[in-house]
């Protein structure tokens, strides 16, 4: 496989077991192989944490569960999978999940707290496509895109049709990003930690950036929180590393179903630049954008 003879292969080829497959699927992907097919033995996958590797594509049989193993994760970062500084990484899973153990997570008997375990970390990273997976239950976020080398953004990233579902801390955070589209994605049923939100763009660095970050057709319903959240202000964000795609289209956000309609908090912006913190409610993107652009251009706190 190194010398690039065999093209496709099975990770049960490495092997199976019911109990622990964490070898055998770390040992599929570390093959170097083109394409992956992670087939379904009709019995879930279970692993400790899993690092996927540069130039692969991972096809997942449909019906595939990938499930964190219990009494693993302990780590408060353990995440089920994580593509840190790789490239050319690219899941293709309509019809399955990965899914962790929310409960476990969030009992201080079993685990340590903490809000980062997630289901699939991106970390600065190059194009990376996500296609058609369900992420469930995990102790952190269904998604999480941020760095693991200061100044590297993701870049080249797309997320689409998936569904984040009732994972702890958020179906989807964006801490740093370049050249982002989330489409047809489902977030919903989030809840655990704050902010519990369906998406939360967040920058934690100055170094950090969101540079046409693109959603569309998306619906975020059913979350703890507020749909979507953006956290604006030092040291998390400046103009210079923020600029709004010039395009944004039709998404659902909504609060916790529970609420009524016009209760329910949809879209907020947090502000801190001026030293104290501003939370502006919004029910439609168009208006959140402009107000993004208007303060990126102006320097003006809201």
């Amino acid at each position: 496989m190194a010398s690039g003879e065999l093209k496709e292969a099975k990770a049960s080829w490495w092997g199976f077991d019911a109990e622990d497959s964490t070898e055998a699927l770390q040992a599929a992907v570390n093959s170097g192989v083109p394409t992956l097919v992670i087939d379904n033995p009709g019995k879930p996958w279970v692993v400790r944490p899993v690092f996927l590797a540069s130039n692969q594509t991972i096809v997942f049989e449909k019906g595939v569960v990938i499930e964190a193993k219990r009494g693993e994760f302990k780590g408060k970062g353990d995440c089920l999978f994580t593509i840190s500084q790789q490239s050319n990484v690219f899941l293709r899973g309509a019809g399955a999940t990965l899914r962790m153990h929310r409960s476990d997570y969030d009992n201080p008997e079993l685990c340590e707290k903490a809000e980062w375990r997630h289901a699939l970390s991106i970390r600065s990273s190059k194009n990376v496509d996500v296609h058609g997976l369900t992420l469930a239950l995990s102790g952190g976020d269904g998604i999480y895109l941020g760095v693991s080398k200061p100044g590297v953004p993701n870049e080249n990233v797309v997320i689409r049709d998936v569904v984040c579902d009732r994972n702890y801390r958020q179906g989807i955070s964006v801490i740093s990003a370049r050249n982002l589209l989330i489409e047809n994605a489902l977030m919903k049923d989030t809840g655990g930690t704050p902010p519990q939100a369906g998406i939360d763009f967040e920058p934690n660095h100055p170094t950090e950036e969101l540079v046409n970050c693109v959603m569309r057709n998306c619906v975020s319903e059913g979350n703890v929180g507020v749909g979507c959240t953006f956290l604006w202000g030092p040291p998390a964000i400046s103009a210079s590393s923020f600029r709004p795609a010039r395009k944004s289209s039709v998404c659902s956000f909504t609060g916790k179903a529970s609420r009524k309609p016009s209760e329910r908090p949809s879209l907020v912006l947090m502000d801190n630049r001026c030293g104290s913190r501003t939370a502006l409610r919004y029910r439609r993107c168009s208006r959140l954008i402009s107000c993004l652009r208007t303060m990126t251009t102006s320097g003006v706190c809201a």
